[in-house]
């Protein structure tokens, strides 16, 4: 039980900051991309979120690698 309440004040100090609910044009940006470069959604929105953001994005996924280079 320490253990566990010693990653989440670890977790809590970090500076995580969530993006809102997404808007009918980010969610069709990320639709878009997710079929384009055939992708999960998942992973479109993680793309969509740091190209927006003009934020590096770094993965082991080479599918995601490369569309983050298009």
């Amino acid at each position: 039980m320490d253990e566990i309440h010693g990653i989440e004040t670890d977790l809590a100090d970090l500076p995580i900051v969530t993006d809102p609910l997404p808007t009918e044009e980010v969610r069709h940006r990320i639709r878009e991309l997710a079929i384009d470069r055939r992708l999960t959604y998942c992973d479109a929105s993680y793309i969509e979120l740091a190209k927006r953001l003009r934020l590096p994005l770094r993965s082991f996924d080479k599918r995601v690698i490369s569309a983050m280079e298009r």
